[in-house]
């Protein structure tokens, strides 16, 4: 899958001009993707900066800027980044504006610009109706924020369009558990920790949840697993 992705994007830089061996502005890119892959994203930051200085109306280069951004915990330019190349990004086929759109609304939320999030949010939705992560997104926001049918019904689209999304299904439950549906949340738990039975959060809410419906023998089962 990862080389398929990384296939893809050369495809899109050679298509778009922007791969040559003697473009200052490509070689600082690649140097930045290296990076951002590794999960170095200060190193991934510190070249795509570059690239961006060398190529500013290159919307491509400023669009992974805006994602490196996000990762390195920068959400303030990363919205800024995002929100210069949404004025450069016309191919809507190949979904980079819903990208930018997408990191500007986790980028609000951790700003904990919630109105914004969402807006951002729904208009990646608009342009690519069919993306399960946004509606994953979207859900989690929705969580944070209190909304809790809103989140089920984000949650449940996300599963829609990728029925084995453990993080949906967490989110889902979370919803669920929070408005007291509590054989609801458990039974999304469960699918959740199916899907992905790695992750400690699933056990632990799944724990609280059925302490709620005192369950206490199934609520320590789920609090072992969590450790």
């Amino acid at each position: 899958m990862k080389k398929s992705w990384i296939l893809l994007i050369l495809i899109i830089l050679v298509v778009s001009g922007c791969v040559s061996s003697t473009n200052p502005a490509t070689n600082q890119w690649s140097k930045g993707y290296e990076e951002y892959n590794k999960g170095e994203y200060s190193e991934a930051v510190s070249y795509f900066e570059r690239a961006a200085e060398l190529d500013p109306q290159n919307g491509f280069k400023l669009g992974w800027l805006c994602y490196a951004y996000y990762n390195n915990h920068q959400y303030q330019k990363a919205v800024d980044a995002c929100k210069k190349a949404l004025n450069l990004h016309y191919n809507k086929k190949v979904g980079w504006q819903a990208w930018d759109y997408n990191y500007i609304g986790l980028a609000y939320s951790a700003l904990e610009q919630v109105d914004s999030a969402i807006s951002a949010l729904k208009k990646s939705i608009e342009l690519q109706p069919d993306d399960s992560g946004t509606f994953t997104n979207l859900a989690y926001i929705y969580n944070e924020n209190k909304q809790y049918d809103e989140a089920i019904t984000a949650a449940k689209r996300a599963i829609e369009l990728k029925s084995d999304s453990a993080v949906a299904y967490s989110h889902l439950g979370h919803a669920y558990g929070m408005k007291k549906q509590y054989d609801d949340a458990i039974k999304a738990f469960k699918k959740s920790i199916e899907i992905n039975p790695k992750d400690s959060t699933n056990y632990d809410l799944m724990g609280r949840f059925l302490m709620e419906k005192n369950a206490y023998n199934e609520a320590i089962e789920a609090y072992k697993k969590a450790v």
